[in-house]
């Protein structure tokens, strides 16, 4: 399930996951998985697509339900949207 405090750890490396596997220390930080990095990043992604208006209604459809089915609340699945917006992507125009 993914929290705010993990959230707040992936927008602390900028979705890097390269710098968080170096630079954590396991006693400061929740415990996160690969799994839940790489599914943050997905949905940041995936979340950014949409907001570009790119997004197919079917993709569109799928994506905007991971948040609810992943995230431990609401105000996670607004969380994650917002970083969508927020977070610098390579591929944003």
């Amino acid at each position: 399930m993914l929290t705010r405090e993990k959230l707040t750890l992936f927008e602390e490396f900028n979705g890097d996951i390269d710098g968080w596997t170096r630079m954590r220390r396991n006693a400061d930080q929740p415990h996160m998985t690969e799994a839940e990095w790489n599914l943050i990043n997905r949905l940041v992604m995936d979340l950014g697509i949409v907001d570009s208006g790119r997004a197919s209604p079917e993709f569109r459809a799928e994506t905007e339900e991971r948040p609810r089915d992943n995230a431990a609340d609401g105000a996670m699945c607004d969380a994650l949207r917002a970083l969508a917006v927020r977070l610098p992507r390579k591929n944003r125009r």
